[in-house]
């Protein structure tokens, strides 16, 4: 009995001995052996092969890189003012940005307004002419067709402008600033209004900080 109970002691040991030394397929193949490199799903592969190649940009993203809100600066009296102004892009391939108080909106076709929301007397009309246009025509055609006093060197802070009008009407109780500008190749025209109001001060000097934010398409 004695002899019974070694035996199947020493049977159990020894089959724990071998269960231990015996590995699985599945452990085998995720045991290296002694100086073998293994490599994890990736490695090995050419991790500077995109190395230099630029990935392409749409025009979704292009847009997200231009700022929708920005500060404006406008002088009234001698006094420079910033003020908050907010991106608005026009159906008619320009886009500016429009001070808190100021909107943009469709006029009629191919025209655009920009007011005062306060005072929607006080606005500019702007009107895209298109490529190959005679600013000169244009100017003689205001000139001509004119109901009041005209000026024709008036003074405006935009640059580079085909001409700059000032038209006085109804005994000086409006003035009518008569302005045309190209920007890549096309001729936009701008006419702004300003009644004999005190807030004409603020208004004039605001439209042109907003005037010269436009950027235009081809």
């Amino acid at each position: 009995m004695k002899k019974l109970k070694l035996f199947v002691t020493a049977t159990l040991l020894i089959g724990a001995l071998v269960a231990c030394g015996t590995a699985t397929p599945e452990e085998e193949a995720q045991t290296p052996n002694e100086g073998e490199v293994v490599e994890t799903p990736g490695e090995g592969e050419d991790q500077d092969s995109n190395e230099g190649v630029e990935e392409p940009v749409n025009d979704d993203e292009e847009m997200l890189l231009i700022p929708e809100m920005k500060e404006l600066e406008v002088e009234i009296e001698g006094q420079v003012e910033k003020r908050v102004a907010h991106l608005q892009v026009s159906d008619l391939n320009y886009s500016l940005f429009a001070l808190e108080g100021y909107s943009l909106v469709s006029e009629e076709p191919g025209k655009d307004v920009l007011l005062m929301d306060y005072d929607d007397e006080f606005f500019v009309r702007i009107d895209p002419q298109g490529k190959g246009v005679d600013a000169q025509e244009i100017k003689n055609h205001i000139i001509e067709n004119s109901q009041g006093t005209i000026d024709e060197g008036y003074n405006v802070p935009l640059a580079n402008v085909e001409y700059s009008i000032l038209e006085l009407v109804e005994g000086g109780a409006t003035a009518i600033v008569h302005v045309a500008k190209e920007y890549n190749g096309n001729l936009y025209k701008f006419t702004m209004f300003l009644p004999s109001k005190e807030a004409a001060e603020g208004a004039e000097p605001s439209f042109w900080a907003m005037l010269e934010t436009i950027a235009a398409g081809e």
